[in-house]
């Protein structure tokens, strides 16, 4: 079952290759679409970076030359939280490492957002962490194959391989999925660490079986559904699904997509094939669920491709902070080197959805309601937000952990009950009007983090709210 997505939930990608070449319209649900012939041919301007292996930046940032800084996916699923993910790279296709260390980290010259036309603000506070395949992180992944006729008998077969490939670089502490379609949907290989079993289950059998016409919607699903069964330990969670073109067959709408995607506990990272994809549709379902689009065009980039992903996921620079103000924005991230500058730019709106949750970096004692100076920062967040949408309502939710002081069952909550009372108040007390907030008190009931461990511990100890009316 899709569940709403909590905002301490780490979010990765759902990535979207789409390769078309006039596609599209309705097909007769069983039919069988004629193969796409041959690739489409690249503009002038086509340069792709894709990412083959890792490597530590030098000691002496003097001797970085022709780094490429790329911004490739922007979370702002939370209405005063936005999370940038970055990568650093050569023209070898080599991501760098170590840009996040003190001697680099001062590098970092411009960070500013841009709302709407409004002039751009230098982002002061921010958080910036590395991430990286050593730290061995649990991802889970779906990889979702289009096997619709117009994909034809031999990119089907690479495709296969491409995902075969990718298999034998697997990390052992991650999981895959194998799933495939046309108008249905495949379940190949169930998600799984074990890599000889997904090597065995993995068929290559080209359109056997398939051929028919393309369900993108329903095949997202699925995946969506995949990799949300993957236990907690798993915290990043992704499905990468390769499609030829436009949806002609899903029972799932447009808009029940969208709101996946905003909901999820994953997010869609989109790449288009070819030259007659819906590019504005994929850029937008990227964007709402926080996700990458980009676009390639030959058949031989598919292997790469799929490698690209799979580094990406496990290595990036984050940049977290909370955005000045709500709407459309553009980031622009600038890297200032000896030698050179680098820069990246991308767009996210952070305009609230019902149903958004967003975390309250809210401060309190020790099984205490007593609301700490520290939490001033986020309140003020909070009543930005309710001040620029007047007609917004909250629920705001306190969360416990399964352990407390005494034996009392009911303690945790009566605690919780307190503290999100006590953030309501806080709120009332600067102008915000009580009919817009109420609060609830949730204890252990609705943990994101495994209670057996201090760090889930620590994940379920955690104030929200969740935008109820707009």
């Amino acid at each position: 079952m899709i569940t709403a997505r909590t905002a301490l939930n780490t979010l990765f990608c759902i990535t979207l290759f789409a390769l078309c070449s006039g596609c599209g319209g309705s097909t007769t649900l069983g039919s069988r679409e004629p193969p796409v012939k041959g690739d489409a041919t690249p503009p002038s301007e086509y340069d792709p970076h894709y990412i083959h292996d890792i490597k530590q930046l030098p000691s002496d940032p003097g001797q970085v030359r022709h780094a490429i800084l790329e911004i490739s996916r922007i979370d702002a699923r939370e209405p005063n939280r936005v999370r940038i993910y970055a990568q650093l790279l050569d023209t070898m296709g080599f991501y760098l490492s170590g840009a996040s260390l003190a001697k680099y980290k001062g590098k970092w010259c411009t960070v500013s957002d841009q709302t709407g036309q409004q002039t751009p603000v230098d982002i002061q506070k921010y958080k910036l962490k590395e991430v990286t395949e050593a730290q061995r992180v649990p991802t889970a992944v779906a990889i979702v194959m289009d096997h619709s006729g117009s994909m034809g008998e031999e990119r089907a077969q690479v495709i296969e391989q491409a995902a075969g490939d990718l298999i034998n670089k697997k990390r052992p502490e991650d999981a895959f999925a194998m799933i495939k379609y046309d108008e249905k949907v495949k379940v190949e290989v169930p998600l799984t660490t074990n890599a000889q079993e997904l090597k065995l289950k993995l068929s290559h059998e080209g359109l056997t079986g398939y051929g028919g016409s393309t369900a993108i919607f329903d095949a997202l699903e699925v995946g969506l559904i995949e990799v949300e069964s993957a236990p907690p330990q798993f915290a990043n969670r992704a499905v990468a699904l390769f499609t030829d073109g436009q949806d002609n067959s899903s029972f799932l709408t447009r808009d029940s997509l969208l709101n996946l995607a905003r909901h999820s506990n994953a997010s869609m990272c989109l790449i288009g094939f070819g030259e007659n994809v819906n590019g504005a549709f994929l850029q937008n379902i990227a964007s709402i669920s926080g996700g990458l689009y980009r676009h390639c065009y030959l058949t031989s980039e598919i292997d790469a491709v799929f490698q690209d992903l799979y580094k990406r996921l496990r290595n990036y620079y984050v940049f977290e902070f909370t955005p000045p103000s709500y709407g459309a924005h553009t980031i622009t991230l600038k890297l200032c080197l000896p030698n050179e500058t680098v820069m990246a730019t991308g767009q996210y709106d952070n305009t609230p959805n019902i149903g958004d949750i967003a975390q309250l970096d809210v401060y309190f004692d020790l099984n205490s309601s007593k609301l700490l100076p520290a939490s001033g920062e986020s309140i003020n967040n909070a009543v930005t937000l309710l001040r620029a949408y007047p007609k917004l309502s909250i629920e705001v939710r306190g969360h416990t952990d399964s352990t407390n002081k005494t034996t009392d069952p009911e303690f945790n909550k009566k605690l919780s009950q307190k503290r999100a009372d006590i953030v309501k108040a806080a709120l009332t007390e600067m102008g915000i009007s009580e009919a817009r907030i109420t609060a609830v008190g949730y204890g252990s009931t609705k943990p994101v983090g495994d209670n057996t461990t201090e760090e889930g511990r620590a994940l379920n100890r955690r104030t929200e709210f969740v935008v109820e009316a707009k």
